[in-house]
């Protein structure tokens, strides 16, 4: 059976050069199964083998006691969310149309939507979404024609309750002006960039 090396191993460029090292001596000390070997020879060989590989472990682990520690302490710090996060939604309700085009694209089928009438003169009475079934797959953003749903940067929906993780937008917005549980807001330029392409893009704010 073939063995990959440290060339072909993706973890190679990451760490220690004496850790492959260790690897590449256990692997030519392995007693080959087409040699016939003494029973001493073989209980030997096992224990350096378990002596080696014990060595690769600790290698590993140990190697991090050099590097620089990455751990924040959460709640206090917050991890810094790149753009393009799928995160909790921020949803617009002036905005939308009541089209049910965004339910209709849900794959888990977690967004229910209830008005009275359709069109720029739709009266949203209901936008839910379940986020106890929501995948964040982000398929809700795409189809919608008045780009009056996106998805968030917040990612903390914590409850007692799996029925508080049902969030009606409409309700949330005209209790507390608000147009995500996180508190996340949508923000548009005032102005388009001229040499910005395609769309115009919104500009989010976190908390307010």
């Amino acid at each position: 059976m073939r063995r990959r090396g440290a060339a072909n191993n993706p973890l190679a460029p990451s760490l220690p050069a004496g850790i492959f090292f260790l690897k590449t001596c256990n692997m030519t000390s392995m007693p080959s199964s087409n040699n016939a070997t003494s029973p001493v020879a073989e209980y030997f060989g096992m224990v350096w083998n378990a002596v080696i590989t014990t060595l690769i472990g600790l290698g590993v682990t140990g190697w991090y006691m050099f590097t620089k520690p990455v751990t924040l302490q959460y709640p206090d710090e917050k991890p810094e969310i790149p753009d393009g996060y799928r995160g909790i939604h921020i949803y617009e309700k002036e905005k939308c149309i009541a089209c049910d085009l965004c339910s209709a694209a849900c794959p888990v089928d977690c967004i229910k939507i209830e008005s009275a009438g359709k069109g720029k003169n739709a009266v949203i009475t209901r936008y839910e979404i379940d986020y106890n079934r929501c995948l964040f797959c982000g398929l809700c953003v795409e189809p919608c024609p008045s780009n009056c749903i996106h998805m968030g940067k917040s990612y903390d929906l914590a409850a007692y309750r799996s029925q508080d993780c049902a969030i009606d937008f409409v309700k949330l917005w005209e209790e507390r002006k608000l147009q995500s549980p996180s508190g996340d807001v949508i923000e548009w330029p005032d102005t388009p960039n001229p040499a910005a392409p395609g769309p115009l893009s919104p500009q989010r704010a976190h908390g307010r």
